[in-house]
């Protein structure tokens, strides 16, 4: 009696282990069907999330801001009218209504997203159409492999023009050359960045966005980026930044801040004008003496998002005068600096403002 009632509970777990594995290969061969039913155009987009790690919240501003610097959205698509932003919140719309992408966080009015995610097995999906396609390279060591406290990446011109690295709490060590690199995303937050002057040699470099909590330095030579499009810097300590920086002709998003922001209030001063014309997001500029003597960075006509840090609640009135000029302006932040004692300068609640139009 006992040798058929072990057979039959050994036949019924290989009945449920049959059932299990077909009811996984029928949920794969519906997210294949998904992914073979996207629009031409729209794969990239959905390609491009293989980037982020597992349950990463991704902001739609980021995601959307990497869409614009790895020219998937050619200023074609965007006009006067319809700008390239918006183009590609409707791409992401359109992944949301095909249930590719979730929605995890909307704005205060909840109309609009804020952050997104993408599910385990879509995901799963994603980075193997990525490797299969040669779109993106994915490099993470596994839970189980002792490779010490460091990760070595040999860049080679075999290997996609996309590379994703996250190494937990490794320290990358790049070799090697990749001459056509248009996009490294490393996920990890640092203490400290210092970084090298070989990174002025990833000439065709579109987005670089670094983060850490204490000491942020960059070299003269992210002057040699000539394709950077995007430089976002948050830093809870000093930041160093050249002046090279000002020179970076295809610049069009320039954001430094404090990590805590908007606890930590302490901008950048404007020491020279801009090469490029067509910055679109500024922030977050120290409002000074100069910048109103000399109010350049209110004469960028593509102005779309802005940030201010006021010293004196004194100087709001007369910025506000010059930021209602900009036709294409969007968004304005407006803070006072954490360093004001003095009660009655380091707030707007006192402000008396007439109507600016």
């Amino acid at each position: 009696m006992w040798r058929s009632t072990f057979s039959n509970c050994c036949l019924g777990k290989v009945a449920s282990k049959k059932t299990i594995t077909g009811s996984v290969e029928d949920v794969n061969r519906i997210l294949v069907l998904s992914y073979n039913d996207l629009p031409y155009h729209l794969k990239p987009y959905f390609l491009y999330l293989a980037h982020y790690p597992e349950d990463w919240e991704i902001s739609k501003k980021e995601l959307i801001r990497l869409w614009i610097a790895k020219g998937f959205i050619s200023p074609l698509l965007g006009s006067k009218e319809i700008l390239m932003e918006d183009v590609g919140e409707q791409f992401l719309e359109d992944l949301i209504d095909r249930s590719l992408v979730q929605v995890w966080r909307r704005d205060s009015i909840g109309t609009k997203v804020k952050t997104c995610r993408i599910h385990d097995l879509f995901r799963d999906l994603c980075m193997e159409k990525a490797e299969e396609e040669n779109f993106l390279k994915f490099i993470q060591p596994s839970l189980v492999e002792n490779s010490g406290n460091s990760l070595d990446v040999t860049l080679v011109a075999s290997v996609p023009r996309r590379i994703a690295i996250h190494p937990g709490k490794r320290d990358v060590h790049l070799k090697g050359g990749h001459p056509q690199l248009r996009s490294l995303l490393l996920i990890q937050e640092e203490e400290n960045w210092h970084v090298l002057g070989e990174i002025g040699n990833l000439h065709h470099l579109r987005y670089l966005r670094l983060k850490c909590t204490g000491e942020m330095i960059l070299p003269c030579a992210i002057g040699k980026l000539k394709n950077l499009h995007t430089l976002y810097l948050q830093c809870l300590s000093r930041s160093i930044v050249q002046n090279v920086v000002f020179k970076l002709e295809r610049l069009r998003q320039f954001v430094m801040k404090g990590d805590a922001y908007p606890r930590i209030k302490s901008g950048f001063h404007w020491w020279r004008s801009f090469s490029s014309k067509n910055i679109e997001t500024l922030k977050y500029m120290s409002v000074d003496k100069k910048l109103i003597e000399n109010n350049e960075a209110f004469r960028l006509s593509n102005i779309q998002c802005l940030g201010i840090i006021f010293k004196s609640s004194e100087d709001v009135k007369l910025i506000l005068l010059l930021a209602v000029k900009l036709d294409r302006l969007r968004s304005l932040s407006m803070s006072l600096s954490d360093f004001l004692n003095d009660d009655k300068s380091s707030s707007f609640s006192n402000l008396d403002l007439e109507p600016l139009f």
